[in-house]
Formats: C-alpha cells, sequence, structure tokens
C-alpha cells in the first residue's frame, strides 16, 4: 500500500490540514486494501467506505476500541464538522461547530469530559512526523497494532497516523490475553504501541515478536523496562508529551540503555526547556502553536537526555491516565458518613503511579468505591484505606 499524494495534496489544499482531508485519503484507494482489524475481524478499504457513507454524522463519538469509532470519526470529517471522542460512558457535552477539529474529552476524572483541540496543524508537523516514520516503519512492512484507548490522544493519534500513512491498524481487546495472542499471531504487527501496563501484557504472549515497540502516557519503572528487553531485546522506544503539548520527544533503545527510565530527546522541529524546574515545550502539535506550553512534570537533563522527575500538580498520571487528587478528596469528603479523608499518589512499578486514599468512615469499602464510581466518573482508581470510627 503506497501513500496517495496527490489526493493528500488536492484535499490539503481544498480544506487545510484538519479532519476532512485524513478522511478523504484514508477512504481512497484500492478496495481491497486492509485498513483494520479489531474483535470482529478485519475490514477492507470498501467496506470502510460503505460503512461510512451508512453511518449518521455525530458530534461526539464514544471511544470503543473497535471500527466504530473510526467509522464515526470519518463521517463527521467527511460532514466537515466537529467530533468529540469521549470515554465510554462519560456524559455526553454539548459540541457545535464545522471547522473540521477533533476534540478529545480530557483524560482526567471528572465525568463531564472538559473539551481540548488543536485549531488545525499545520506544515511544521511534517518534520516530526516524518522522522518518526523513518525510525519506527522504513524497512519494516507490516501492521501496527495499537493498545491504548482511542478516547485517548495517544491511542487515537496513532491510529489517525497509522491509516493515513496506510498501514493495518491492528484494534485487539485489551483485557482478553486469548485474543490478543490470537491476533498478534495471525497478523504479526511489525509494531505496537501500548502504555506501561499494557507492555506487560505483551510480554506474555507467546509466539510473537515485534520490530518496534512504543510505549508512553505513564512513567515507565526500570522493571517494566527490563521485562520487555528480557522478552524482546532492544526494541523499546518511549515517546512523551501531553494533551496540550503533543507529542515532544523520544527515548530510543539506545537511550534507555543509557539512562533507564528518560524520555529522550526532542523531536526534529520541536524545542523542549526546563524552567524553574517544569518542563516546557514548543510544538507544532500543541494546542497553541509558537508558544512554551508547560507540560504539568517537573524534569532535568541527564547525559543531554530528559529525565520526568514528577507532576508539578496534585494530578496522577496511572496507566496514561490523569486522576486529579483534588477531585477524588472533594468527592470522598461529601460522602455524609466520612469524617476525614488523605489522598496522595506513590509510585507504581508497573502503572507508573497509583492514587492511594486514606478515609475515616463508618463505610465499608465497596460502598466507598461505588460513591466513587458514582460522583467522580469510571476512570477513578483508587486504592481506599478505611479507618472505622468517629
Amino acid at each position: 500500500m503506497t501513500f496517495p499524494v496527490w489526493t493528500a495534496i488536492r484535499s490539503v489544499a481544498r480544506h487545510g490540514f484538519q479532519l476532512r482531508s485524513l478522511a478523504e485519503v484514508v477512504l481512497s484507494g484500492p478496495d481491497d486494501d486492509m485498513v483494520l482489524v479489531d474483535r470482529d475481524g478485519p475490514v477492507s478499504r470498501a467496506e470502510l467506505r460503505q460503512a461510512v457513507r451508512e453511518s449518521d454524522v455525530h458530534a461526539v463519538v464514544e471511544g470503543h476500541h473497535d471500527r466504530t469509532t473510526i467509522v464515526g470519526l470519518l463521517a463527521a470529517g467527511l460532514a466537515g464538522s466537529d467530533v468529540m471522542v469521549i470515554h465510554p460512558g462519560a456524559e455526553i457535552p454539548v459540541v457545535e461547530g464545522n471547522s473540521g477539529r477533533v476534540w478529545l474529552g480530557t483524560t482526567g476524572t471528572t465525568r463531564t469530559p472538559r473539551h481540548s483541540a488543536r485549531a488545525r496543524y499545520g506544515p511544521g508537523v511534517a518534520r516530526p512526523v516524518l522522522h518518526l516514520w523513518r525510525t519506527w516503519l522504513r524497512g519494516r512492512p507490516g501492521a501496527v497494532m495499537v493498545l491504548p484507548g482511542l478516547d485517548h490522544g495517544y491511542g487515537l493519534g496513532f491510529v489517525l497516523a497509522t491509516l493515513l500513512l496506510r498501514r493495518t491498524v491492528i484494534l485487539p481487546p485489551r483485557r482478553d490475553p486469548t485474543a490478543l495472542d490470537e491476533l498478534a499471531t495471525r497478523w504479526s504487527p511489525s509494531m505496537a504501541v501500548a502504555v506501561p501496563t499494557q507492555l506487560l501484557w505483551l510480554t506474555e504472549l507467546t509466539s510473537w515478536s515485534p520490530s518496534v515497540l512504543v510505549t508512553g502516557s505513564s512513567p515507565l519503572s526500570l522493571e517494566v523496562q527490563q521485562r520487555v528487553e528480557e522478552r524482546f531485546g532492544p526494541v523499546l522506544h518511549n515517546l512523551y508529551g501531553s494533551t496540550e503539548a503533543g507529542f515532544s520527544t523520544v527515548a530510543t533503545p539506545s537511550d534507555l540503555a543509557s539512562v533507564p527510565g528518560c524520555v529522550g530527546r526532542p523531536l526534529p522541529g520541536i524545542r523542549i526547556r526546563i524552567r524553574h524546574g517544569l518542563v516546557e515545550s514548543r510544538s507544532p502539535f500543541a494546542t497553541h502553536r509558537g508558544h512554551w506550553v508547560p507540560t504539568g512534570d517537573t524534569g532535568h537533563f541527564e547525559e543531554g537526555l530528559l529525565v520526568l522527575d514528577g507532576r508539578a500538580d496534585r494530578i496522577a498520571v496511572v496507566d496514561g491516565v490523569n486522576l486529579s487528587l483534588t477531585e477524588i478528596h472533594a468527592a470522598l469528603a461529601t460522602h455524609p458518613d466520612v469524617d476525614e479523608v488523605t489522598v496522595t499518589a506513590r509510585p507504581h512499578e508497573v502503572s507508573g503511579q497509583e492514587v492511594v486514599a486514606s478515609v475515616r468512615a463508618t463505610v465499608s469499602e465497596p460502598e466507598m468505591q461505588q460513591w466513587l464510581l458514582q460522583t467522580v466518573g469510571p476512570r477513578a482508581r483508587v486504592r481506599l484505606r478505611i479507618v472505622s470510627g468517629p
């Protein structure tokens, strides 16, 4: 499958760098090209075009890990409307516009997503994208397996980029080890994308090895890095960015060998600085291009490589999901049977961090977990310690 250069040029000339251009490129080409594979099987380009034609256009799409998310996005793109991708089960916000933007609900704890979008990508993204293509895909034919959720900028970004580059996307059922193993064995993706916890799922697969593994969105612990290297060899790349700043740096296998857990060097066309201990990025991927954008992380340089030291705010990053300690504390404190609450975040060898709450209350731990689910939302993952008594 070759990239349709002239289709891309015509689409960008008509619509600019927006979703409609991407949709036209993805849907053009031979009917029998295999575009994606999910739990329901493979989807050809002809089948994808037909599904998009038959789909209603919605301004909000739930980020399920299957073809329905892609169909919804492409249908909205062809219609020229804005579309927001949200976590399944989250409250549906109001989204209106016809500028062809993709909005993401923030990956935090609140039940109602907050908007985050790029006005439009500009030509400045070409340098870092070409660099990553040369590093990861050039000379390596094969599919790309994406495990992070499509309601998350990390997963969605890789899926859209893979479709644009005419590679087959594999969207496995992420919590079904047997199905994951079967898909990896049958389709033999040359590259896989996963947050650190999902890397451990991949190390359990029996008969598949990737040429490239890309991780990010959560701190990469030494334990996870070592387990991946023991199973697959030096194939791991650690990509760093944020919702607001976009992709910023990448650590190669040799970088990780020099400084384990680092996030590497800035991508071409991107600048990184440490200001008052805080990491800031100037990137064509950012929500506000041409400006220094704070990432919310603290960090330092070691051997010329960026190392993250933690968050500068009351945010914990658990499996790539931002959890607000302030929101969780407020939710627990409002329960009528709770007298005292302490919420902290601590390092975790697999998920990067975990949120721990000590609660003095007269209710059980399952009841408090249910309260969190109802008041904070489906993403609140908290280790609770209930202390009985007044």
